[in-house]
């Protein structure tokens, strides 16, 4: 789910539902998105075999397109920035929470 940190309302407010359904135990693991905010990952997914199945996928949400950050470019930099610091070419970073009661 999305970042608690998430400037985006939507986001949050899905990320905070997540935490309240997930009270009684199991694995949450918030994404990165252009809108959060003092992201601190800890867990990294090397997508480098996916990335361009990933960028097709994006280019689906059609309404998202006119928005400046919702670009191949933005996407391929956040991924080589996350690849790097996993010591992979591609990599999506997330922040591992865990509830156990």
């Amino acid at each position: 789910t999305h970042s608690t940190r998430d400037r985006h309302q939507d986001h949050s407010v899905l990320a905070w539902a997540t935490l309240r359904a997930f009270r009684k135990g199991g694995e949450i693991r918030f994404m990165e998105s252009p809108s959060c905010r003092d992201f601190r990952p800890n867990v990294y997914v090397d997508v480098t075999e996916s990335m361009s199945k990933k960028l097709q996928a994006l280019r689906c949400y059609r309404t998202q397109m006119p928005r400046p950050h919702w670009k191949d470019e933005t996407w391929l930099a956040m991924a080589g920035f996350r690849g790097m610091q996993a010591g992979v070419r591609y990599a999506e970073a997330f922040e591992l929470h865990f509830r156990v009661e």
